[in-house]
């Protein structure tokens, strides 16, 4: 029977090893996100995809995909909560279309920009 090398120094650079795999993986797992829940609710795509408007279009294509997955209705077992994930799958696919696209993403803004301005134009009259 082979004997077990008991060395000190070879669990302890063992140890080591785990504590580097270890702080390595801290250091490379994303800081806590600034996303917000889905507002299915809203009719603003950012608040139904649950990111900031500053989001880059990587973070708004992750959440898309996650949310399509989550509520996708073929993924629910009940008929009620079948129902509830069409609408919200729906919602979560429009609001994709929407921001997902940098040229769309732009006319969307500046939209919602003009009526914000026009609105503050009415307030001040």
């Amino acid at each position: 029977m082979p004997k077990r090398d008991s060395h000190p120094a070879s669990s302890s650079s063992a140890h080591a090893s785990a504590k580097r795999h270890e702080s390595a993986n801290r250091a490379s797992s994303s800081p806590p996100s600034s996303t917000q829940p889905p507002n299915f609710e809203s009719s603003c795509p950012y608040e139904i995809l649950g990111v900031p408007r500053d989001a880059t279009s990587q973070k708004i294509k992750l959440s898309y995909r996650k949310l399509a997955l989550k509520h996708h209705p073929d993924r629910q077992s009940s008929d009620l909560d079948k129902k509830a994930a069409h609408q919200n799958f729906a919602a979560i696919g429009n609001a994709y279309e929407t921001v997902g696209d940098e040229g769309r993403r732009r006319e969307h803004d500046e939209s919602v920009r003009r009526q914000q301005q026009q609105q503050q134009q009415q307030q001040q009259q």
